[in-house]
């Protein structure tokens, strides 16, 4: 109890990592539950701002998904990617299928819904900038014949991934309006972290990972 400046009680869980600039932290947590029957099948979160001094919060944005997953679930869950911020907004993500972009007091920028890979509980690879683009791993195809497959059957995803439309690839996304700039060709396994690297004649590249 050393050394603790404030607490700030959470009413649900979340996994995000907790970004600080300035006198701004943000985060996400879960939108809470009421019985223990819901751990399993949550799909909105919540953002939050607080006071970097004091811990209050100065404000929260509802962010909800569409694809269920477990709450708190031990390798990832909705809340799994930590915010971004550039000192003027900054970026929330809910794995279950929504971004959204916030000036630093709270005024929505832009909301992006999308179909995540329903079948993945393990970490993911976490949303970085690359100047004004967010590079971010998802989807390529998000028919409905894709994200309509069970979760729990393996023939239909086995036969799903003979198409590549099906696999994750590196989405780069504008951050000022949220649109899909380009996606990479190879495919990039969702479970990969990206790395940004420089090449010798100055170029840059992305390290990633295929599975």
């Amino acid at each position: 109890n050393e050394n603790i400046k404030w607490r700030t009680p959470m009413p649900e869980a979340g996994q995000a990592a907790v970004t600080v600039w300035g006198n701004k932290v943000f985060t996400t947590i879960h939108k809470p539950i009421d019985t223990i029957d819901e751990k399993s099948s949550v799909t909105d979160i919540i953002a939050y701002c607080m006071d970097a001094e004091t811990g209050e919060v100065l404000w929260t944005k509802d962010l909800p998904g569409s694809v269920i997953i477990d709450i708190a679930n031990g390798f990832s869950d909705a809340t799994v990617f930590a915010p971004l911020c550039d000192g003027e907004k900054v970026w929330f993500f809910n794995r279950c299928g929504r971004m959204a972009c916030y000036d630093l007091e709270g005024n929505e920028q832009w909301v992006r819904d999308f179909v995540p890979r329903y079948m993945h509980k393990n970490r993911q690879a976490e949303p970085f900038f690359v100047g004004d683009s967010i590079l971010y791993v998802e989807m390529a195809d998000k028919k409905e014949a894709f994200t309509s497959i069970d979760k729990k059957d393996n023939k239909g995803k086995s036969e799903a991934a003979k198409d590549k439309g099906f696999w994750t690839y590196i989405h780069g996304i504008d951050k000022n309006t949220g649109k899909v700039l380009w996606r990479e060709k190879t495919g990039t396994v969702v479970h990969c972290n990206p790395v940004l690297n420089t090449l010798k004649d100055g170029a840059q590249a992305v390290v990633q990972q295929r599975g």
